[in-house]
């Protein structure tokens, strides 16, 4: 009998490469399709300061929140983006392509002009649809605006910096069962009444209230820990790791 070893190799050697030329071709030509937002498990808006005082670390927002998707799943998570001052309105609305809202981000302007937060807030809670079920907001300082709601608040007893404002973002997010995560982006020496503002906001929804210190932890990396995938090492007893820079 002959033997066809070496010819049986050389078969199965051209049928490997014939395998794989037809995945890379099939790669290339996939067409992923997304779901529709509402069908999403994770709706989340991401709430940047583009406030005039964040001006010399836009770029390391647009680059934290390009991260961050990095760490989202598409089909699973679904995103949009609400900066404070300018509108983007290509990014307000919530998208499951999470490469796409990535390639937008890299172009998105940024208004650098007030802190007008609670209206932003109230925007996002009150007119997307889908509505979403998770809101993470990061600024470096106070909100300079009010809500017409609040004047109803203030004949309360206030205990906080804009409290009165802060129960009306609350009542909507427990209406709409909006979690509200908050981050301080500065010197917690510095953070003051922003720091009581927005640990109050994260407290009253279930939320997480984080402080980022440029000078500590590169936000470009950080802001990834809030991904859904991810938010387990937040639980696990490992914020202050993070906050500090260590991971």
């Amino acid at each position: 009998m002959a033997l066809t070893f070496g010819n049986d190799k050389n078969k199965a050697l051209a049928l490997a490469r014939a395998k794989a030329a037809a995945v890379a071709t099939t790669s290339q030509n996939a067409i992923i399709k997304y779901i529709s937002p509402k069908e999403a498990r994770n709706k989340m808006a991401l709430v940047p300061d583009d406030s005039g005082s964040m001006s010399g670390h836009v770029e390391n927002v647009r680059e934290a929140m390009i991260e961050f998707l990095r760490s989202c799943k598409p089909n699973e998570d679904a995103i949009c983006i609400h900066t404070l001052c300018a509108r983007n309105t290509d990014l307000e609305k919530l998208q499951t392509d999470l490469p796409k809202l990535a390639g937008a981000i890299k172009s998105m302007r940024f208004g650098l002009g007030g802190t007008p937060l609670f209206g932003t807030m109230k925007r996002v809670l009150t007119e997307l649809d889908p509505p979403i079920n998770r809101m993470i907001v990061f600024t470096d300082g106070s909100p300079t605006d009010s809500l017409p709601e609040a004047k109803e608040e203030q004949s309360t007893a206030l205990t906080i910096y804009h409290e009165a404002d802060a129960n009306v973002i609350v009542r909507y997010a427990l209406e709409k069962r909006v979690v509200i995560d908050t981050i301080f982006f500065g010197s917690e020496e510095w953070g003051g009444q922003a720091i009581v503002l927005l640990k109050y906001l994260a407290e009253k929804t279930g939320g997480l209230f984080l402080v980022f210190d440029p000078h500590k932890v590169d936000f470009r990396k950080a802001l990834k820990y809030l991904a859904p995938v991810n938010r387990l090492m937040l639980t696990a007893g490992k914020i202050k790791d993070i906050q500090e820079g260590k991971l």
